[in-house]
């Protein structure tokens, strides 16, 4: 069984390190229930990460200016790898 739905609320405990900020998060999941029979045997949920750390203050917006910057600097590897994969295509087209 499939559920789709919003999570919503303030983030006033700890989560995954992050002491509580005060601040609301509202974002879209989907959890996924496995059943044989009658009895439930697992549960599984599905959200973006990002938008609730982006919500509470913690991550930059991939897109914007900050969130660029910061993935340039931290995935130097990742920027070069993308560099030369571009160059290479623009090559192939000509």
């Amino acid at each position: 069984m499939l559920v789709e739905g919003r999570f919503t609320g303030t983030q006033r405990g700890t989560w995954r390190g992050l002491p509580p900020t005060g601040r609301g998060v509202d974002f879209p999941m989907a959890v996924l229930f496995d059943f044989e029979g009658e009895r439930m045997v697992c549960e599984r949920l599905y959200f973006d990460l990002n938008t609730p750390l982006q919500q509470l203050g913690v991550a930059d917006d991939p897109n914007g200016l900050r969130g660029k910057l910061t993935i340039a600097l931290t995935h130097p590897l990742v920027i070069t790898k993308a560099f030369i994969r571009g160059m290479f295509s623009r090559f192939r087209r000509h």
